[in-house]
């Protein structure tokens, strides 16, 4: 398995009005309805919820070190900002295809023409207090896609994306800081985290 440990950041560039501006709902996950528990929980981060897999939830809340922070299952990270962070696992061995990705809807539609500036944070998980759900590979490929509808539920796999890591991600110490600047083509209002590449392109 490879876990990816992230937060998520698309602020306006060019309109005085709103510059700086997060348009991402609780990019570093420190709202939610109730501390996490156990894996699988990313529901409870206000805002977000999961398109394919179990995306997982990290709160230094957790009653527990299954999904705490900054030691749990899936590996020992503080979290870059504040007390939480979410996991998507982006390979499993044996398992062609797994993804796990992380849904929202952006706090206000894009803009079309306006340039905007994309942003996550990103850490691969291991050496976590699980040895069956610590991180045994490394990939490259985490990113992140804009939509402008709802997606069904399923992997949304194309092998492509805005913004997405293009080395494979392995320093398990320190944050990877992604980001771009881009101009909206279309008047996009949900955010789709994961990992889009086939398992070949890992």
């Amino acid at each position: 398995m490879n876990m990816i440990r992230l937060l998520a950041y698309i602020t306006v560039l060019s309109t005085a009005t709103v510059q700086g501006q997060n348009l991402v709902p609780n990019p570093s996950f420190e709202e939610y309805t109730e501390c996490p528990s156990n894996i699988s929980q990313i529901d409870r981060a206000v805002g977000w919820t999961t398109l394919s897999g179990s995306s997982d939830y990290f709160n230094v809340c957790c009653p527990n070190d299954s999904m705490s922070v900054p030691l749990n299952n899936f590996g020992y990270q503080l979290a870059a900002d504040g007390q939480a962070y979410a996991g998507v696992a982006t390979y499993v061995e044996g398992i062609p295809y797994y993804r796990e990705n992380l849904w929202a809807q952006l706090e206000t539609q894009l803009s079309v023409g306006v340039m905007y500036h994309l942003s996550m944070k990103v850490s691969p998980g291991g050496y976590g207090n699980s040895i069956d759900n610590s991180a045994h590979w490394a990939t490259r490929g985490i990113g992140m896609r804009l939509f402008t509808t709802q997606l069904s539920p399923g992997v949304h796999q194309d092998n492509t994306a805005l913004l997405y890591m293009d080395e494979v991600l392995q320093d398990t110490s320190q944050w990877t800081v992604l980001s771009r600047d881009f101009v909206a083509d279309s008047a996009y209002g949900f955010i789709l985290i994961g990992d889009f590449f086939s398992d070949s392109l890992l």
